[in-house]
């Protein structure tokens, strides 16, 4: 019971006149109180937890997410896996086929299958490759242009 409180004591922001009640001729006024206990520390604490709890979370999904990337990248093999790139070949190596054995013979030390499917060899080929990609570009705007159903 609160014998001096009036409904313009708690029309304030925000309303609380939902914890206000008093009899049919306002004779006696009745407030409601939680009954709860809490420390002033307590949801500060809480939040600090949860706040623990979040961060340890994200870090174990990051390194569970980065080995399992690395799971997949191991199953997935692409001819990058299995590629040579030589970033000072000498000048006058352009025969695809002393290249092919020469590599077998270095591998022939490192591995039992030294079995080399492919060698090209593409020197200064800049604009030749901004000329594919713009064909490409090209081609592929020309089909984008044409009606559905026309090959």
């Amino acid at each position: 019971a609160c014998p001096n409180c009036t409904r313009e004591d708690w029309n304030t922001f925000p309303m609380a006149y939902t914890r206000y009640a008093s009899t049919e001729d306002d004779s006696l006024s009745f407030i409601l109180v939680n009954g709860c206990a809490i420390s002033k520390d307590s949801p500060g604490t809480y939040s600090f937890a949860a706040l623990i709890f979040c961060t340890v979370a994200i870090i174990i999904l990051s390194l569970w997410l980065s080995k399992k990337e690395v799971d997949y990248d191991l199953i997935q093999q692409t001819t990058q896996d299995y590629s040579i790139e030589v970033l000072n070949p000498p000048p006058d190596a352009c025969d695809p086929e002393e290249w092919k054995t020469f590599f077998e013979t270095i591998l022939e030390s490192e591995c039992t299958d030294n079995h080399v499917v492919l060698c090209s060899i593409a020197l200064n080929n800049q604009e030749l490759i901004h000329h594919l990609a713009e064909c490409r570009r090209l081609l592929l705007k020309l089909e984008l242009m044409t009606p559905l159903g026309v090959k």
